[in-house]
């Protein structure tokens, strides 16, 4: 079959938002095979009614790096179309714990080393693909790596990645929603080292 050229950029960047975004893999499928279906028919109607997109929930985990007191961040960018500084975080795997995913992710994105802490919070967010409204509930942890040692992702896009002061990240990064989580991890951060128990796991 041929595919436009449209369509192959199309369905390669929906790939990275399904993998970035926690979409569940079935329907990921289920979409890329929809999508391939309509253009191999000669389909060119890109217009649908909103009552017609497909609702679907994902979740996601992630954590808020910090050693010595800076905070581990990541830059995407796929073709300008998804540009940014971003907090590390990915899809919740079958029968995985979401601390288990939020180390994972971390570990992979960046290559840091890092602990848990403590629970921090969820955010939650909304957003289109061509097909459907995802709801996204992103899951984070306040995590202390061993060291300032970092190195993006290149297969997920990330194209930096760095350690830096709490102002910094805060301006920096591209989402208000991860600007909030992180506004509440540095606090949880400040009171932990001014009661000597930074380092400290939560049981």
């Amino acid at each position: 079959f041929f595919l436009s050229s449209a369509t192959k950029s199309a369905i390669l960047l929906q790939d990275m938002f399904f993998r970035h975004f926690g979409l569940d893999t079935a329907r990921h499928v289920a979409f890329r095979n929809e999508r391939t279906a309509c253009d191999e028919a000669g389909s060119h109607n890109t217009h649908r009614n909103q009552e017609e997109l497909q609702m679907i929930e994902a979740t996601s985990c992630g954590g808020v790096v910090i050693f010595r007191g800076k905070i581990l961040l990541l830059y995407k960018n796929y073709k300008n179309k998804y540009e940014g500084w971003v907090l590390p975080k990915g899809t919740v795997e079958e029968g995985e714990e979401y601390k288990d995913t939020a180390l994972r992710e971390v570990k992979e994105e960046t290559g840091s080393t890092a602990t848990i802490i403590k629970y921090i919070g969820k955010s939650q967010y909304s957003f289109n693909t061509a097909q459907s409204v995802v709801m996204k509930d992103v899951h984070w942890y306040l995590m202390m790596s061993d060291s300032y040692y970092s190195k993006p992702q290149r297969e997920e896009f990330f194209t930096d990645s760095g350690y830096y002061k709490y102002h910094e990240a805060y301006h920096m990064l591209k989402f208000t929603n991860e600007k909030q989580i992180l506004e509440k991890a540095y606090a949880e951060y400040v009171e932990l080292k001014k009661n000597n128990k930074w380092g400290i796991t939560e049981q």
